[in-house]
């Protein structure tokens, strides 16, 4: 068996982990609120959450010095800022050459993607697209800060244990199809990406 990616170290079925599992890296967790990633650096915009660094992310740039992280963590972050370019422009900038940001977002046919009223914008397989280096998307060049995907999943990074999750891995195969027709009678709650900065 294969060793665990960074995400599925990262995301559980539940959220960000309780466990400390950045294993000598340098993580920020961007936007980390009250469940900041054990070992990491947490980013965020609250004072009641006593962030690592007290920060509004929309405002550019960071204080934080180009080059820093190995990883970053974005837990249900992007779905509420204005500007997703300009932000993962600014997680490219802070993280080392071949450093790996972990997003995790609502898939837009979620309930929960259009429950919360400061969701501003909403996700599919291809969204990120624009900023991974090789997609069709991509070149459209909204940026110069490219990523590569490395890893994309419907949900957690996680083996489904059920038989209608098993079900949804299968039908999950070709992501525009299950984007355009399956997901509205088998819903995706989350997704999650790996990219590694180039």
């Amino acid at each position: 068996m294969s060793e665990p990616t960074l995400a599925e170290r990262v995301f559980t079925r539940n959220g960000v982990t309780t466990d400390n599992v950045v294993n000598g890296l340098t993580v920020i967790d961007i936007g980390s609120g009250g469940h900041k990633l054990p070992g990491s650096v947490g980013l965020d915009i609250l004072q009641s959450f006593s962030p690592d660094i007290l920060h509004d992310i929309t405002i550019f740039p960071w204080p934080v010095k180009s080059g820093s992280f190995d990883a970053a963590v974005l837990s249900h972050v992007l779905e509420h800022v204005p500007d997703v370019i300009r932000t993962m422009n600014e997680v490219h900038r802070i993280l080392k050459p071949g450093g790996r940001a972990l997003i995790q977002v609502p898939y837009f046919r979620s309930i929960d993607s259009v429950t919360d009223p400061t969701h501003i914008h909403f996700f599919t397989s291809r969204s990120l697209d624009y900023i991974c280096q090789g997609t069709k998307l991509s070149l459209r060049a909204y940026t110069k800060s490219f990523f590569r995907k490395e890893r994309f999943w419907y949900g957690p990074p996680h083996n489904p244990t059920t038989g209608i999750g098993r079900l949804k891995k299968m039908l999950q195969k070709d992501n525009f199809f299950y984007d355009q027709y399956i997901s509205v009678l088998l819903p995706a709650q989350t997704l999650t990406w790996q990219l590694i900065s180039i």
